[in-house]
């Protein structure tokens, strides 16, 4: 599975070991003689975050449908990645908490497309009442963005719902392209489209604050488009040519 950090690993250790890829390259770290050496304290669980596999039996409890399921799965592999390469680069997040709250982001999505609940709201009350108050957090946090202090570091929060805000469905897209879609769905009145156009404004300037601390721009995303959303990033690594044909490059 995508989350699980083995595969996270193996990735990370053949492009940083790849000699098409240069120091200070697709991860953006400078020091070539320190970049593989991994600790392992930022995939700790917590006592309070789920791992995968609760992560899991949660989904089935609440009976999320499957095209909630792999649309949390993409989520989940675009979200753990830009967590360990910001790790990378000195952004201190937590990785197991990143994996939970983007697998569980949608957690009541389904109940709200037959009662019309605020999914957010109510997937965090249910968070909370389970004993998961961190993942609860970012669940309750993930549709809406607002301007942040620009002098915070990148949160846990804010790697989440910058990731769901790249998945259509199932597929990375740009931010254009999502808001285009959720407009279109969504702004009916001239309030809702304020709203999401605050939001996409919102949204622009949190990319623009992660990949200013990343090698590599927004676009490389899309490589995750040839996977299975429950493959593992090292898979990236067997598609012909990824790395000659998708080199990221700062803008």
């Amino acid at each position: 599975m995508i989350c699980s950090y083995a595969g996270l690993f193996t990735f990370l250790a053949i492009m940083a070991k790849n000699k098409k890829t240069a120091c200070g390259g697709i991860f953006g770290m400078s020091n070539c003689s320190q970049r593989m050496h991994w600790t392992s304290n930022q995939f700790q669980n917590a006592s309070n975050v789920p791992d995968e596999q609760k992560c899991k039996e949660l989904m089935q409890r609440y009976n999320m449908l499957p095209h909630i399921v792999e649309h949390s799965y993409r989520v989940c592999q675009i979200a753990v990645f830009l967590a360990s390469t910001l790790y990378r680069n000195g952004t201190h997040v937590n990785i197991a908490l990143v994996r939970a709250g983007s697998l569980l982001h949608d957690i009541t999505k389904t109940q709200s497309l037959v009662t019309n609940e605020p999914h957010a709201q109510s997937g965090r009350e249910l968070l909370r009442a389970l004993g998961y108050p961190e993942v609860a957090e970012i669940v309750g946090s993930h549709v809406t963005t607002e301007e942040g202090d620009v002098r915070l570091p990148i949160s846990e929060a804010d790697i989440v719902n910058y990731a769901d805000k790249r998945v259509l469905h199932v597929r990375v897209v740009s931010l254009e392209e999502r808001f285009k879609d959720l407009k279109d769905r969504y702004g009916k009145t001239p309030e809702a489209l304020n709203r999401l156009e605050a939001m996409e404004r919102a949204v622009t300037k949190l990319e623009k604050r992660i990949f200013s601390i990343l090698a590599f721009n927004p676009e490389f995303l899309t490589a995750f488009n040839h996977l299975s959303p429950y493959a593992s990033p090292d898979s990236l690594m067997t598609i012909p040519d990824l790395t000659d044909q998708a080199r990221p490059t700062r803008k």
